[in-house]
């Protein structure tokens, strides 16, 4: 989906020039980082607004989780999104495509902004509408915190996995 978000920051940049992005990639290779350099080459306005750092080491996405304002997650083919859960964790309002793995986590609360599957002008409005309401980001922003904690943490879920396993051994399954 980074062609998609690419689309996007550039919609929304062309109503909000001070809205920047800042992507977060994996080890080289394994991404989309080439891609990206490519589309920012042919396009002034992205390369002017879009910086990438292709390879950053996980210790340190937390750091870049506290400095972001908006978490954008353009991924349409995916499992459990991590990146999505971290960045919701840390309290960070969030927009991702409305796959299923999204809409399973978002689980109707609301938690996120979901947009339809590469609808990259969707996606630019709800950067756009998140970039210019900093209470619709804060109260994104807690709901999402408050999903995951509520939902996801490992503590919480393994317990309810071992209630679930012990009641079937006590069923005697």
């Amino acid at each position: 989906g980074m062609l998609e978000l690419l689309g996007a920051v550039n919609l929304a940049t062309s109503r909000d020039p001070r809205i920047r992005c800042v992507l977060i990639g994996s080890k080289p290779g394994f991404d989309d980082t080439a891609l990206v350099e490519k589309k920012l080459h042919e396009a002034q306005r992205l390369r002017e607004r879009v910086t990438i750092l292709p390879e950053c080491n996980p210790d340190d996405v937390w750091e870049n989780l506290c400095g972001a304002d908006i978490f954008a997650f353009p991924s349409h083919n995916e499992g459990m999104p991590n990146s999505l859960l971290e960045a919701m964790a840390m309290g960070v309002p969030a927009i991702a495509f409305a796959i299923p793995a999204v809409r399973e986590l978002e689980g109707g609360t609301e938690a996120l902004i979901l947009v339809p599957p590469l609808d990259s002008s969707l996606f630019a409005e709800a950067i756009f509408r998140l970039a210019s309401c900093p209470d619709e980001r804060e109260r994104l922003g807690e709901k999402g915190k408050a999903r995951v904690m509520d939902h996801f943490l490992v503590r919480k879920s393994m317990a309810e996995a071992l209630c679930r396993l012990s009641s079937l051994v006590t069923k005697g399954y």
